[in-house]
């Protein structure tokens, strides 16, 4: 993807013996993938949204709606995915003018987005968010495909306190479970959103116990893996 915007200049590869050897290239567009990229994109993309009379949501840069006398658009996006929400018997007219802006491919109707599974059900009139294959994937990630399952993301009874000073702490990726942990909690899973802020506060100074509730969170998405939002 080439997208106009500054004039990035790149370095040619060693082993390279053509006339360009020794010297920098300086691009005349912004190509996919540099660090500048992104950036050239979203103001790219924001502008032609600009134009077509959407308006940016205050909350996030990256929702944009736009009001008609008879339709309602809501766009968002992720880098060069875009999904359209739109008032019923509208949702051709929209991609039709999106696509006259750019040259895109239509998925039809959104399955998956973000990594988040979505289920529409049309006669009850709901849309549910989970994570399914996201959870099955971090429980093998760390090694608890064959742990018990639990009642709760968190036993109350135990009360965590930070590690003693001077003493050295087990070896576990206590920050990547947390992390990975932080991407259900802010998406569709909320019923763990508590507990694992709570165990991220010990991220520099967790012990065995802290393990064990990091864990138990684990254990506690194995058990209700197709929980989420409608």
């Amino acid at each position: 993807m080439l997208v106009h915007g500054g004039n990035p200049s790149i370095k040619v590869t060693f082993g390279y013996l053509g006339p360009s050897a020794g010297h920098c290239w300086q691009l005349n567009m912004t190509m996919y993938g540099l660090h500048q990229g992104a950036y050239n994109w979203q103001i790219k993309l924001t502008g032609q949204l600009s134009k077509c009379q959407f308006r940016k949501c205050l909350l996030d840069e990256c929702v944009w709606t736009r009001s008609e006398a008879d339709c309602f658009t809501i766009i968002m996006f992720y880098v060069d995915d875009i999904v359209i929400c739109c008032t019923k018997g509208h949702a051709e007219r929209i991609k039709s003018e999106i696509k006259g802006i750019y040259d895109c491919k239509d998925l039809g109707e959104a399955r998956h987005f973000l990594g988040m599974k979505i289920t529409r059900d049309c006669e009850a009139g709901t849309l549910t968010l989970n994570m399914p294959a996201y959870i099955d994937r971090i429980i093998d990630r760390m090694g608890l495909r064959d742990a018990n399952t639990a009642v709760s993301p968190m036993n109350t009874s135990v009360k965590l306190e930070p590690r003693p000073e001077g003493e050295d702490a087990p070896y576990y990726p206590y920050n990547r479970a947390i992390g990975q942990l932080m991407w259900l909690a802010v998406t569709c899973r909320p019923d763990i959103a508590f507990s694992v802020n709570l165990l991220a506060t010990f991220s520099h100074n967790f012990d065995t116990a802290h393990i064990t509730a990091v864990k138990r969170v684990y254990q506690w998405l194995k058990a209700t893996i197709e929980l989420g939002l409608t």
